[in-house]
């Protein structure tokens, strides 16, 4: 079965200005209507037209691909045939034959011994070439064989350059997939402590140079040992992950919302206040209260607040701690600011 491909991926203008003069040179040798040379890949049992000089009445268009067991080209040389004048009775079953053709020459293209493409012609007449025009033909076909190894060999480095690409891209994607995976809580989708850390250090130096105002939430789900020792570790699980999905809603595209570990998360922000944090806080505990139906379990949170523009960030993770501890002493699923950082 035939098929066409993209010759244009062989590159072959530069090529084409070498071997058409011969092609056309073989032409007027040898009186036939129709000339061409062709590549064969005898690993992948593929043979196509590389380049062609062939008239409309008798196309043989540059591209066209067959399979090396269905080529005329083989079947000539089984038959240690170079030239015939009857495919119509010898190769009756063939393509050529159903293409009309009468006369067929093939001669093989080598290079070190390896058979790479052929040189070929054809016509619809009944044309019997001498000895001195084939040897006219070897000529060509010696002179066409280096140029035609050097297109190979491109082709074959270009193949193996993107399959590099490939595997480079692959590598890269897993690079990155690694990555993802070591920055990121595998059971919520939010940034672990390593990346938070990260991204936390930029934002401060962003909001210090601008001198806006850096604030902190840390967060931890009540009691939540004895939902897990209640109710298993699945749905505190579900629940875990229901948190962290609202504070990824919640929060702006600027903060930053993180896993800590365990029941505990944390929430930076740059550029808002106490109250605007509080708020956000807030939003967060009924979203939590909210998912009571879909979890199977009432769960509230305990939240400490604390913002500064100056202070170190010890300060500031120790503020939030101190807040947070005064919202479990206060008796938990409630929000407490410390506002004493400066």
């Amino acid at each position: 079965m035939q098929q066409s491909i993209d010759v244009s991926t062989f590159e072959t203008t530069e090529f084409d200005k070498f071997a058409k003069p011969l092609l056309q040179l073989l032409e007027a040798l040898t009186g036939l209507e129709s000339t061409f040379l062709t590549l064969v890949d005898e690993q992948q049992q593929q043979q196509w037209v590389i380049t062609s000089e062939s008239s409309a009445a008798l196309p043989i268009p540059a591209g066209l691909q067959v399979a090396w067991q269905d080529s005329m080209c083989r079947l000539m040389f089984n038959q240690q045939l170079n030239c015939t004048s009857d495919i119509d009775s010898r190769f009756a079953q063939s393509a050529g034959a159903k293409q009309g053709m009468q006369t067929f020459m093939v001669l093989p293209v080598s290079f070190d011994g390896s058979l790479i493409g052929t040189l070929c012609g054809a016509d619809r007449g009944s044309i019997h070439l001498t000895e001195t025009q084939l040897s006219h033909a070897r000529l060509i076909a010696a002179a066409l064989s280096s140029q035609l190894k050097l297109l190979a060999d491109n082709h074959q480095t270009r193949q193996q350059l993107q399959q590099q690409q490939f595997q480079a891209e692959d590598l890269r994607q897993q690079v990155d997939n690694l990555e993802e995976l070591a920055s990121t809580d595998p059971l919520t989708g939010l940034p672990n402590r390593r990346a938070f850390d990260e991204r936390f250090g930029q934002m401060v130096d962003i909001a210090r140079r601008s001198k806006e105002e850096v604030g902190l939430m840390l967060i931890d789900i009540d009691h939540f040992k004895q939902v897990n020792d209640r109710y298993g570790h699945e749905v505190g699980d579900k629940v875990i992950q229901q948190l962290g999905r609202g504070l990824l809603q919640l929060a702006r595209a600027a903060d930053i919302p993180c896993r800590i570990g365990g029941d505990e998360f944390q929430l930076a922000a740059v550029g808002t206040s106490a109250a605007g944090l509080s708020k956000l806080a807030r939003r967060l505990q009924q979203y939590l209260q909210q998912q009571r139906k879909h979890l199977g379990v009432g769960c509230t949170l305990s939240i400490g607040i604390a913002t500064t523009l100056q202070s170190p960030l010890e300060d500031l993770f120790k503020a939030a701690d101190t807040a947070l501890y005064q919202s479990k002493k206060a008796g938990r699923n409630t929000l407490s600011v410390y506002t004493q950082t400066t």
